[in-house]
């Protein structure tokens, strides 16, 4: 690539900034001093692209592209031609391995990034920061940092400021928090690392810092900190801008930039133009971030997964200006009239169960690919007792909005699902029924005596012939202020569920609660065999007689949920076991269930067509392919006998 003269860098710059921020057809609407999303249709598309970064002359830019849940990363490029973006291609690098957070340094001539590649042909599992060159022949092969930029933990959000000081996100021990950024300076052939420090490191996260060429401002994403948007009903807590401004004494307290530059979404991966005046970052707000303004149909769900605002990361910029003051208001939704959801393919695999029962093989069988296991995130398969109805749930991308659905088995196979009749609304998941068949269970965030609550709770309803009552919030005392999900009913009554409620750092357990004369008596924690230290346990399923205890668990790894199995025996639980590799992967797995005929394991699974790795690099063609593929890496349904998935049946 030859670099252009400074005069050629200036006008092409200030051409890309001016498409970038609307001038192309495709871009999305602008506000003053709001953020406008970029380029609708050539940069901002339906899947999920984050991390922005320009070239000097501002005709090329690179982006990360996350697969559905994020088990794979690649690192893409587009050119500008003749006023619009060209048709991404992955770079020469990249396609093969967990590759994120593209930053090109000042001269444009090295891109850092984070990776889980291995490292002289050993696989890691945590990320490093890494570098690539360009050179008049094209990308070179990318090089890990070395020590003490790079540790034996998490290295991510690499960013080289102007005077060359590197700005990156570790967890390392000699932190404030969780995730701090450090800085490391060039000293001889290595680097000097230190952390950033107070007050912009706190207890909370500290992520993606970018800093402006004058080196004044610093701009980063904070995840915890007690003044983050949060959306209705118990939003996550994904991250938001902050601000410090480098002071005669240091830098200043960060200061919480105000919507709409924030959003009850996640915000993140910030980027400074060359020339200081525009900051670019990737927002995951969409059309349904706050909930439905009306109850959803199954046409809307699929519609609202192939628009741009599906809420998936898309990338936004606005003036520099903005951020010392309010912002104006930012476009408003479009109504719920979207462009068609593109078709999305279907993976070839073996093992599909498109039917009840399921096939008695030892294996895991994916249910009814297509129908009710498609390219979006389904997840919670629960099948009524007389095995002829299934309930689910469905989100839109990074779940900022979930929906059951119902499919009836008619001449052995599954309908095309429907959102239920009771849902469509407000974010419902996490269905069950009571062995009986006599109710049905659920979370939600709906409103409870008119006032849409700041977390979840237990919803329930009664067989009503062939339907359903009205939903009702579940008989005290099983609701609680600190949230609640999934709930499990055993054959008398007696329930099991999971909630944050006396755990100060938030960490969730698992309680039963006995139903004696039509009242549920006071929740009682289960042991610590069961409740095992340092993991956050959810979704607890119980045999109809009690006998054993099925429930998902990670330790401190959303990424890393499995299966555990825990048996009764003489009023005392056993240890939990971990189930085999044939429901846990090192993908999430997660979601237990028991089918009617209680031999039968139904589950949720993301694991995706790069599990086990990938031979050869993927091209953008095969990205675009599996990112629309069942196997994408969303939460599919699958079904096993549970004896083939005990470690010691």
């Amino acid at each position: 690539m030859v670099l252009h003269m400074m005069s050629r860098r200036l006008a092409g710059r200030l051409t890309a900034l001016a498409l970038l921020a609307g001038a192309s057809p495709g871009a999305g609407p602008g506000v003053p001093g709001g953020p406008t999303l970029l380029a609708r249709g050539e940069l901002s598309t339906p899947l999920n692209e984050r991390g922005f970064s320009l070239s000097p002359s501002g005709d090329t830019v690179y982006f990360a592209i996350r697969v559905g849940d994020g088990y794979l990363s690649a690192l893409v490029m587009s050119v500008r031609r003749n006023g619009h973006w060209t048709e991404r291609q992955v770079l020469p690098f990249s396609g093969r391995w967990f590759d994120a957070d593209p930053s090109l340094s000042p001269d444009g001539r090295t891109l850092y990034f984070s990776s889980l590649r291995p490292v002289n042909g050993v696989a890691r599992k945590d990320q490093d920061i890494w570098a690539a060159d360009l050179t008049t022949a094209g990308w070179g092969e990318p090089r890990r940092l070395p020590e003490p930029v790079n540790s034996g933990v998490n290295e991510t959000g690499p960013t080289v400021a102007a005077d060359g000081t590197l700005y990156f996100v570790s967890t390392r021990p000699g932190g404030r928090g969780a995730q701090d950024i450090w800085i490391a300076h060039p000293s001889g052939a290595g680097y000097e690392v230190a952390n950033f420090g107070a007050p912009v490191n706190s207890d909370a996260a500290e992520l993606w810092p970018a800093v402006s060429p004058d080196g004044s401002r610093l701009v980063f994403t904070g995840v915890g900190r007690p003044d983050e948007i949060l959306g209705p009903g118990n939003a996550y807590q994904r991250g938001d801008l902050y601000q410090s401004r480098r002071t005669a004494s240091g830098w200043s307290a960060p200061v919480h930039l105000p919507a709409p530059i924030n959003s009850s979404a996640a915000e993140c991966c910030a980027l400074f133009s060359r020339d200081g005046s525009r900051l670019f970052y990737t927002s995951e707000r969409g059309l349904v971030t706050d909930g439905a303004p009306r109850r959803l149909t199954r046409a809307d769900v699929d519609r609202i997964l192939g628009d741009v605002l599906n809420g998936g990361g898309n990338p936004y910029e606005l003036p520099v200006s903005a951020l010392d003051g309010a912002a104006a208001p930012g476009p408003a939704p479009p109504p719920l009239d979207f462009t068609p959801a593109a078709e999305r393919p279907a993976s070839p695999i073996g093992g599909v169960d498109q039917g009840w029962p399921a096939p008695a093989d030892s294996a895991a069988h994916l249910l009814a690919e297509g129908v009710v296991s498609t390219a979006a995130n389904e997840f919670g398969g629960a099948i009524s007792p007389d095995g002829q109805e299934l309930y689910f749930a469905r989100s839109v991308p990074r779940s900022y909005f979930y929906a059951i659905l119902v499919s009836r088995l008619e001449r052995g196979r599954w309908t095309t699902p429907e959102v239920a009749p009771f849902s469509g609304r407000y974010r419902d998941f996490d269905v069950n029924f009571a062995p009986d068949g006599s109710r049905l269970f659920f979370v939600s965030d709906r409103p409870v005596d008119g006032k849409r609550p700041a977390h979840y709770s237990f919803w329930v309803m009664d067989r009503a012939g062939r339907g359903w009552s009205e939903p009702r919030a579940i008989e005290d005392p099983l609701n609680s202020p600190a949230g609640d999900w999934f709930i499990s009913a055993a054959a008398d009554g007696t329930v099991y569920f999971a909630s944050a409620r006396d755990d100060t750092t938030g960490y969730s357990a698992i309680y039963r609660s006995r139903r004696v004369n039509g009242r549920y008596e006071r929740p009682e924690r289960l042991a610590a065999e069961v409740n095992l230290p340092g993991a956050f346990l959810t979704e607890p399923a119980i045999a109809p007689d009690q006998s054993y205890l099925l429930f998902s668990a990670t330790f401190g790894n959303i990424d890393g949920y499995d299966i555990y199995i825990s048996y009764q025996r003489n009023g005392a639980w056993t240890r939990a076991e971990r189930l085999n590799d044939l429901v846990n992967t090192d993908t999430r797995d997660y979601s237990p269930r028991l089918a009617p005929d209680g031999k039968t394991l139904i589950f949720t699974s993301e694991r995706h067509f790069a599990t086990g790795g990938i031979a050869r690099p993927l091209t953008y063609a095969e990205l675009v392919r599996g990112a629309g593929s069942t196997l994408n890496g969303h939460g599919n349904i699958y079904s096993i006998p549970l004896r083939a998935a005990l470690r010691n049946p």
